[in-house]
């Protein structure tokens, strides 16, 4: 995903500000204030509602 992007779009939720996944395992957008994570599936963002899935902080 083009880093250029990360400016332009937002949560769907709380329209904030959306971060890259530092995770090597999955390539995903995360809203902290939320909590949740959007897929990026072929390099595109699924910024979907009802794919959010949400995060625990550890």
């Amino acid at each position: 995903m083009h880093p250029l992007l990360l400016d332009l779009i937002a949560c769907p939720i709380c329209y904030k500000q959306l971060t890259l996944s530092h995770s090597t395992e999955k390539l995903e957008l995360i809203c902290h204030s939320d909590m949740v994570s959007y897929p990026i599936r072929e390099g595109i963002p699924v910024l979907l509602t009802d794919k959010a899935c949400p995060i625990t902080s550890t």
